[in-house]
Parts: C-alpha cells; sequence; structure tokens
C-alpha cells in the first residue's frame, strides 16, 4: 500500500516539475525594451498554462518551484538569468506574484464566468511588478516602463493561453 502512495505522489510530481522547467524554457523568449528595465518575455504564458493546465494548487506549485530553480542558481529567469538578486531586484514584484498568478488564473477557468475574468489576471502581476519598480522609481516612470507597455501584450498571451487551454479541455471530451 505505501508504495502505491509513493507512486502516486510521483505521478503527481512529474507534471508539476514539467511544467516548472517549461516557464523556464518559455523565459528565454525574452525581447528587451530600450525604455524600460522589464523586457516582454515568455514567463507569463508559462505561468498561465501553469495554472491553466495543473489547476489552481498545483500550477502555483509549479510556479514556486520555478522560482526556486532560479534562486538555487539554473538559468530560468528571463534570458537566462538566475539567482537571488534578480528576486530582490527591480524585476521582483513581478516575479514573485507569479505564483498568485497561477492560482488565479486556474481559479478562475474553475468559474463558470471563467474567461471573462481571466483577461484580468496578468493585471495582478503587473501591479505587483509596477509597486516592485517603485523601490528604483517614481510612480510615473514605474507605470511608462513597467504597465503601460505590457498591457495589450499580456491580454494578447492570455486569449493564447486560453486557446490552448480550451484546446486542450476539448481535446480531453472528443
Amino acid at each position: 500500500m505505501e508504495n502505491v502512495k509513493i507512486k502516486t505522489a510521483a505521478y503527481a510530481a512529474v507534471p508539476v516539475i514539467i511544467v516548472s522547467l517549461m516557464i523556464g524554457i518559455l523565459a528565454q523568449i525574452k525581447i528587451p525594451l530600450p525604455y524600460s528595465l522589464v523586457p516582454f518575455s515568455g514567463q507569463v504564458i508559462g505561468v498561465l498554462l501553469a495554472g491553466g493546465l495543473l489547476g489552481k494548487e498545483r500550477g502555483a506549485i509549479a510556479v514556486m518551484l520555478y522560482l526556486v530553480e532560479g534562486a538555487l542558481g539554473m538559468p530560468v529567469f528571463a534570458g537566462g538569468s538566475s539567482g537571488i538578486p534578480i528576486l530582490v531586484g527591480p524585476h521582483a514584484g513581478y516575479l514573485l506574484s507569479f505564483p498568485l498568478e497561477a492560482f488565479l488564473f486556474g481559479w478562475t477557468l474553475e468559474q463558470k464566468w471563467k474567461y471573462s475574468f481571466a483577461l484580468l489576471v496578468p493585471f495582478v502581476n503587473l501591479a505587483f511588478g509596477t509597486l516592485g519598480l517603485l523601490l528604483y522609481m517614481n510612480a510615473k516612470q514605474a507605470l511608462a516602463m513597467g504597465f503601460y507597455p505590457f498591457i495589450l501584450v499580456d491580454i494578447a498571451k492570455t486569449l493564447l493561453v486560453l486557446s490552448i487551454i480550451r484546446r486542450s479541455l476539448w481535446k480531453k471530451t472528443s
């Protein structure tokens, strides 16, 4: 019986580990903005996929594992960066809110009014990220560099993830 519990735990852990590594791979898609400390990256796609594919709890755990991987030196953050300084620097607000973003996205997909509210989830990340930038610049600069440029891009990323999730769920039910 105990052997079955170990196998069950291992089977439950494998998707979480795979998704945490997927976020790190997607983070390598990095487009620097000449006027901002914050680049466009594929991290948000990975974080939303974590919540959407694994559910709110396991998605948030996968994202926390991703943050631990980066903190321990694996080059999984945007552009291959890693380490504690990234988690306490200008990007801290964005990175540290990723587990909440995955959780909220997973939660919204469990609700009946899921898709319209899901489009708002990335704004949580943008808000925390912008608050983190306030430690390095004034509010006008933080909004100009860390919030406004990402609104349409993050909505597009969310629509892309919703499309992937829908197709994934459609295939499961067919």
